[in-house]
């Protein structure tokens, strides 16, 4: 995954929305139960679950965990205490 595409994937999940559910994207549960699971959560549509869940793990997948993470942690785009997890998640 290049950066240019990470920086796609990461958009298409939300960058807040990325550091919120780390956990659940990085879940053994299949990709309808995840986007289920977040649907619940957030009220958010089914599909727009599914395509978050399915660029996550792809991120995930490509070994882009960290550097998603920095993206969030360095942006003006999100909440501080969201850019705080980020940089907790990171170990730092």
């Amino acid at each position: 995954m290049t950066d240019a595409q990470l920086q796609r994937a990461l958009q298409s999940v939300g960058l807040a929305a990325f550091v919120t559910h780390l956990e659940l994207f990085q879940g053994a549960e299949d990709t309808a139960g995840a986007a289920a699971r977040l649907q619940a959560a957030t009220g958010w549509a089914e599909t727009a679950c599914l395509t978050r869940v399915r660029y996550a793990r792809a991120i995930l997948a490509a070994g882009r965990r960290n550097d998603a993470l920095a993206r969030v942690a360095q942006s003006d785009k999100v909440a501080q205490a969201t850019r705080a997890l980020a940089r907790q998640m990171l170990g730092g």
